[in-house]
């Protein structure tokens, strides 16, 4: 089994990959059975793991927990399929507790056997309320109920306060998913309760009671303290404001932590310095000369959902878009109030995105430096901070260099220290190198550009596996 494990470079290499045969071939390579196609080599591996965990469990119901929504899935699959006359095989997955074909099988023959009772009633309920009013949202949620009722009575016999945290955590998704595609059809109230799920961590009640004015984000490996919504809303309200913010705490695996002061001091401020104290440090203010440079962690603070939705702020890219974001709100917003509290915890996890080798970050780069153009333009912001663009740049190529020699890419030296050639050659590099010679850069940062700037680029390369030795 573990010979099949992907590792985080494989996984993001399929991620990026062009289309299902690339992938398929990365497979092949941690030796899935590549004779069938992305999907089925995909389906048998989770049936083959599934196997392998029951014959080592000590109770084999510690693993039907994770097989139960794989038989839900093929009960829909199966009762859709059957009312539109099609044939469901080619959509059944395997890795549930019931062998799929053998499940379609005895329902075509009327003859369903061999699984729970709570499955044969919710799949025989499921089929009348289709048949009935040809209602599948009504046979959805039927089964829904009875999937996660027995994953939770399951956890529940099994007395793990861990696999009955996660049957709630898996209901409070659900019923976040559940809520957002309510809102985007503009049906809520008592159609969005019946669609609800009970179970969870967070009450159908009170996610169908949820009219939220603001908005607050959190990072899937982060948390925030728990009065942290609660203090930063005490804040603007006394203030007047329409935002508030915090600063944030790091917190290393091993238990160490180190407090950082938010953006701006403890206070209230008004348009010309959220201006002035963020919006022109994110635009001009990107390399570190000792000071630190402004962090756009959008974690840090409580949006006015209304500022968001009239400017039609939205996230864009999968790397550097807090900065966009924080701007282009700060650009719109009224009145901040600012508290020192570091109410967010921020994890150094060793496999954050952040952490691990981009392959496209090049790519994630140019699209960034093109929305920022962009909000440039759209707010007049060229005099703010002049030379914004070739700052912005350096820092870019700076996180580009450390990002291709990092230990989870597989090209050989030779080939990045060719990339970071070809990246200095470009146009907006190539500018921001003849304009802007950085002096006082904090940390080894300073010695990296000097030997960008020297077109030493094989002594980077050694430099870089020296320092990535043993990684």
């Amino acid at each position: 089994m573990e010979n099949k494990l992907l590792t985080r470079e494989r996984m993001d290499r399929m991620i990026e990959a062009r289309d299902d045969a690339e992938a398929m071939k990365l497979l092949a390579e941690c030796g899935y059975n590549d004779s069938a196609g992305l999907d089925a080599a995909l389906a048998q591996a989770r049936a083959e793991v599934f196997k392998d965990m029951e014959q080592g469990a000590p109770d084999p119901r510690l693993v039907e927990v994770f097989q139960i929504k794989y038989d839900y899935h093929n009960a829909k699959t199966i009762l859709k399929s059957q009312a539109m006359g099609a044939d469901p095989e080619r959509l059944l997955l395997a890795g549930g507790r019931y062998d799929p074909f053998q499940l379609w099988d005895s329902w075509k023959r009327e003859a369903l056997s061999g699984t729970s009772e709570a499955f044969k009633r919710a799949m025989e309920q499921a089929g009348a309320a289709l048949a009935d009013g040809g209602d599948p949202q009504r046979s959805d949620l039927i089964l829904d109920r009875a999937c996660f009722g027995e994953m939770a009575q399951l956890a529940r016999e099994l007395n793990s306060p861990f696999l009955q945290g996660y049957v709630r955590l898996s209901v409070d998704v659900a019923n976040l998913r559940a809520a957002v595609r309510v809102a985007r059809m503009g049906r809520e109230g008592e159609f969005l309760r019946q669609v609800l799920l009970p179970g969870g961590n967070v009450s159908e009640q009170a996610i169908a009671a949820a009219r939220g004015e603001y908005l607050a984000f959190c990072d899937a490996d982060d948390y925030i303290l728990p009065n942290t919504l609660e203090a930063l809303y005490a804040a603007l309200t006394r203030a007047g404001a329409d935002t508030a913010g915090c600063g944030h705490r790091l917190l290393w695996p091993d238990g160490r932590t180190e407090d950082y002061a938010g953006a701006l001091p403890a206070g209230v401020y008004g348009p010309e310095e959220l201006r002035e104290g963020i919006v022109k440090p994110l635009l001009g203010q990107r390399l570190d000369f000792g000071q630190g440079v402004l962090n756009g962690f959008i974690v840090r603070y409580l949006f006015r959902r209304e500022v968001v939705l009239d400017n039609a702020i939205a996230f864009e890219g999968a790397y550097l878009e807090d900065e966009l974001f924080l701007m282009e709100y700060c650009l719109h917003a009224q009145r901040l109030a600012m508290v020192d509290e570091p109410f967010y915890v921020y994890l150094q996890n060793p496999a954050s995105v952040t952490r691990r080798y981009l392959p496209r970050y090049r790519e994630e780069f140019g699209r960034f430096l093109e929305r920022k153009r962009a909000l440039v333009k759209r707010h007049g912001l060229d005099g703010l901070c002049p030379g914004w663009e070739e700052n912005t740049c350096w820092a870019g190529l700076l996180i580009a260099v450390g990002n291709e020699f990092a230990p989870g890419n597989p090209k050989p030296m030779g080939e990045r220290s060719a990339y970071v050639k070809a990246l200095c050659a470009q146009p907006e590099m190539a500018r921001a190198m003849a304009s802007l010679r950085p002096k006082g850069l904090a940390g080894n940062k300073q010695l990296v550009a000097d030997l960008l700037l020297g077109r030493h680029y094989t002594l980077l390369a050694l430099l870089y596996r020296i320092k990535n030795r043993g990684k």
